[in-house]
């Protein structure tokens, strides 16, 4: 009986052997491979599209903020700003002079002063808004 049990035994080890070599052949192993970089690459088209959201929502978030310009951005800015006034050269100039001071210029051509604190609160002597 002890003779049985040993070849049982060994004949186990064998079978279970066979079983993981044959898991293991060159035409199981590539398959296994190929699905493994398919689920690496699956995720890639959902985080390229998470950037580009993460993106567009940072840059919609600064807009019209405080420090929301770079100095360059400026000029383009006050552009805008003072494209529909009769009086073209004064606005300009304040406008670029608050937005070099607050990195900040409101939208559209009138109001909307609530979006650059900075820029609503530059006064002149009298008190009035020196930005507009």
């Amino acid at each position: 009986m002890a003779g049985k049990g040993i070849h049982g035994c060994c004949r186990a080890q064998t079978f279970l052997l066979n079983i993981i070599a044959s898991a293991s052949t060159d035409r199981a192993f590539p398959l296994k491979t190929r699905n493994i970089n398919m689920a690496r690459l699956s995720w890639l088209p959902f985080a390229f599209f998470l950037i580009l959201a993460l993106g567009f929502a940072i840059q919609t978030a600064n807009a019209g903020k405080e420090g929301s310009l770079r100095l360059e951005d400026c000029p383009k800015a006050c552009d805008g700003r003072c494209s529909k006034t009769h009086h073209r050269k004064p606005c300009l100039f304040f406008c670029n002079y608050c937005c070099k001071s607050c990195l900040c210029v409101p939208s559209g051509t009138y109001g909307n002063r609530e979006e650059c604190p900075c820029y609503n609160n530059i006064k002149t002597k009298e008190g009035k808004n020196k930005c507009p």
